[in-house]
């Protein structure tokens, strides 16, 4: 665990530390799941999301990452594919195909699986920024009176990484799996004027939340039941939580006395797990 404190914190630094490590697990054939975790209007969006070439955040740069670990290995052949989905009102949608139905969810030997979800194949860094902003421009957001851009559902880079031996492609077939994810933040009706459909939003995204942090707190205890049917964002990640996975949740907090029970709250739901 480390605490990220005060104006001298680099993204570059909370990259390394935190997302690093699940990356190449993830070159390894694994799963795997980063996503920041706190109240609405804290920064979850910009330690995630940034394309700022001065503070990039994580989604950034773990693409150029994966990249120039391709072009470093001399021994493997690799496909990277890109998804998008965004979890709305508890309904999954493909933000590559946003006029389609709910997408499914299904699970099999591989793990957890989208029938029908369109996928890209990445070819380099700016492919992938473009692939980016055209499923981006197709998430939800909305102002409210903690945030003048909320977010109002989940969205989950699903990047798949596949490799063989560049000398005998029916050797070793590592498929590696990864959710980057900018999660919607906790919201307190009374703080966000939350009404009408905002504030179903706001309902739904508070349940998935603390659905969240019972799976994590089940998997911490070690109890014999873990709920991950409680909600699709739970569904989506049984296998990038936990067993050879590695999962990375970054905690944000305001500096306000004001929000001082948020502030609280996030740091009880998460900081005492490992």
């Amino acid at each position: 665990d480390y605490i990220f404190d005060g104006d001298g914190v680099d993204q570059n630094d909370i990259y390394f530390r935190v997302a690093k490590p699940v990356i190449d697990n993830v070159f390894k054939g694994f799963w795997g799941a980063c996503m920041v975790y706190g109240q609405t209007g804290t920064g979850k969006s910009f330690t995630m999301c940034n394309f700022d070439p001065k503070c990039e955040g994580i989604i950034p740069r773990a693409m150029r990452d994966m990249f120039e670990i391709i072009e470093a290995d001399k021994e493997r052949v690799y496909t990277i594919n890109f998804s998008f989905i965004q979890i709305y009102l508890d309904k999954l949608q493909d933000l590559f195909n946003p006029d389609a139905g709910e997408l499914k969810m299904t699970r099999d030997k591989n793990g957890v699986a989208f029938p029908g979800i369109v996928s890209h194949v990445v070819k380099d860094g700016d492919h992938f920024r473009e692939l980016y902003e055209d499923g981006h421009q197709h998430r939800v957001i909305t102002a409210t009176k903690m945030n003048p851009e909320s977010s109002r559902g989940h969205a989950s880079l699903f990047i798949q990484v596949n490799s063989v031996p560049r000398d005998d492609p029916g050797g070793e077939n590592r498929q590696g799996k990864l959710f980057l994810i900018d999660l919607a933040g906790y919201e307190r009706f009374s703080k966000t004027g939350a009404e009408g459909l905002v504030a179903q939003e706001a309902k739904t995204i508070n349940g998935s939340l603390l659905a969240l942090g019972s799976v994590v707190q089940g998997l911490s205890d070690r109890t014999e039941h873990v709920p991950w049917r409680n909600a699709k964002l739970t569904r989506m990640l049984e296998d990038a939580i936990g067993g050879k996975a590695k999962c990375s949740i970054i905690l944000t907090a305001g500096p306000s006395s004001e929000h001082l029970h948020e502030t609280m709250g996030t740091s009880v739901s998460y900081t005492h797990l490992r």
